[in-house]
């Protein structure tokens, strides 16, 4: 493993501001490259002034970042107007030898061309973007983004840069916040079509999508909207936040959030959630919408009550929040949350417990540091944003405010897997583990992570191949 202290002089730059790496070695949580900048020291302002003009290589303010099913990326960049795509994550890695990533093969909001950074290039229309926000994405690549200064979430087929429908506005030439009502209220004639500032976006599987329209305080579920006809999306059918589709208040309670929360819905274990990241005060709501109440939350993160709003409350922990920003979850449920506000991803391996709290953090050396930075392990302070977590369990992070990407190589893994009690040794009580667990997976009763050595989400006979591989190995330090 690397020394965290050894490990950040000699870096070395590369020709132009793609991806730089150095010795990538899994488990540590020094970053294994780093996308948009030349170094891990540097933060400079990309296409503005007298820094190299925009380019297919460079960006400037990640924000979001998805797959799809065939593994294409897609990341929004909004200072920059634009969404770019890759067919891989490899092909966005590019080559870790030659610190130089691949440029992408597609662009979104800039008629085509990588070299141009203009909001609404051509004007308002089904090929502009003025800082896009969030994005999904189907596993066929059907693309959505919201669009967030044009009040406008667009709609693109797959393989297409050209919107094929829009949700948020009448039609494709119209930009107005809550259908040119203004920041206050929606439009009483169209409530349920109007917006005000979207970012976050998800999907279910059945093809609604879940937008976070934040100057409204509000969540907004818009039914079949992958397979709705082209032109303008139904209206919502469903609202989180408001009593309903007519009003605008903010609050503090199981029921009620503030302007600027994100949600994000994610099916785990055959129950559908919302996660509703209340960044403002501090917490993360979770509504079951499997159950008898979706529109009351049942559970916070971040706060003792669901009246409290504190950022660190009773002092920054391994269950404490500030100015959260984005949740993703891994193959065996645990979740992992960007802390903005500490500078720092949590992971927390039962967040369906009574309990909930992080086992490992990173971009801190502790649970107690939430100072930002600029270095290989630190990210910047109070802006991290989009985070994609692989199946391997890779770790992407849109460190925002140094106008970068980090990715780092399993970082929050053992880089002695089959030492699954973490000891040092493999030894019995490792292969009391792994039986106990065997043939299960992260849905069944008392699961227990560490007994996945090969990281699919399940326990069997891979995993207990490699245990008995390494039976009385001593892990290196």
């Amino acid at each position: 493993m690397r020394s965290l202290y050894g490990s950040i002089g000699g870096l070395v730059a590369a020709a132009v501001f793609a991806s730089v790496a150095s010795a990538q070695v899994p488990g540590d949580n020094l970053a294994d490259l780093v996308f948009w900048q030349p170094d891990y020291g540097t933060n400079v302002n990309n296409g503005f002034g007298a820094n190299p003009p925009a380019s297919a290589v460079n960006g400037n303010s990640p924000q979001a970042m998805v797959v799809d099913g065939t593994g294409r990326v897609y990341i929004s960049d909004d200072a920059f107007n634009r969404v770019l795509s890759w067919p891989s994550l490899g092909a966005f890695d590019g080559s870790a030898t030659l610190g130089v990533g691949s440029p992408p093969d597609r662009v979104y909001g800039q008629l085509g061309s990588f070299t141009t950074i203009t909001a609404n290039n051509g004007g308002v229309t089904a090929n502009s973007l003025r800082q896009p926000r969030g994005l999904a994405v189907t596993a066929g690549g059907v693309l959505f983004v919201a669009d967030q200064e044009n009040h406008r979430v667009l709609r693109y087929p797959a393989g297409s840069t050209t919107a094929d429908a829009v949700f948020g506005q009448a039609n494709f030439g119209a930009s107005g916040q809550n259908r040119g009502s203004g920041a206050s209220f929606p439009n009483p004639t169209t409530p349920a079509n109007s917006l005000s500032r979207p970012r976050t976006l998800s999907l279910d599987a059945a093809g609604n999508l879940y937008v976070s329209d934040t100057g409204n305080a509000r969540i907004l579920r818009v039914p079949g909207a992958v397979s709705a006809a082209a032109g303008v999306l139904p209206n919502a059918d469903q609202v989180w936040g408001q009593a309903d589709f007519l009003n605008v208040t903010t609050g503090t309670s199981a029921t009620k959030f503030t302007f600027g929360a994100l949600g994000q819905y994610f099916r785990i274990c055959g129950t559908d959630y919302l996660f509703v990241i209340d960044n403002i005060n501090n917490r993360i709501l979770r509504f079951n919408l499997s159950g008898g109440t979706p529109f009351t939350a049942e559970a916070v993160y971040g706060q003792p009550t669901f009246t409290s709003s504190t950022a660190n409350n009773g002092g920054i922990s391994a269950s404490s929040l500030s100015g959260p920003w984005e949740i993703q979850f891994d193959s065996v449920n645990r979740m992992y949350v960007t802390d903005a506000g500490n500078a720092r991803v949590l992971r927390i391996p039962n967040p369906l417990g009574p309990s909930p709290a992080a086992d490992k953090v990173l971009g801190q050396f502790d649970f107690l540091s939430g100072s930002g930075g600029l270095s290989q392990f630190q990210f910047g302070f109070f802006g991290m944003r989009g985070l994609l977590v692989t199946g391997s369990r890779d770790i992407y992070v849109a460190d925002n405010p140094n106008r970068r990407i980090l990715k780092f190589l399993s970082p929050l893994e053992s880089n002695c897997p089959a030492d699954v009690d973490g000891n040092g040794t493999v030894g019995a009580n490792d292969l009391s583990i792994l039986l106990t667990n065997f043939g299960a997976g992260p849905c069944s009763p008392g699961f227990d992570a560490r007994a996945d050595i090969d990281r699919n989400g399940s326990v069997g006979a891979n995993d207990l191949s490699v245990l008995l591989t390494n039976f009385g190995a001593v892990c290196p330090p």
